[in-house]
């Protein structure tokens, strides 16, 4: 009964979660690196 239940809750979330993560993932690394690398080159070249 337990391993029943915790089956669909676990597995269902992680993999939705997984599966649409992957993709956002990239772009928000991607937009995170992007900020960081602009911030991080815009205050050294301001300063």
């Amino acid at each position: 009964m337990g391993i029943t239940d915790s089956v669909p809750i676990s597995p269902s979330a992680p993999p939705d979660v997984t599966v649409v993560t992957p993709v956002p993932s990239i772009l928000i690394h991607a937009s995170s690196v992007k900020l960081v690398v602009f911030k991080t080159g815009a205050a050294p070249k301001v300063t």
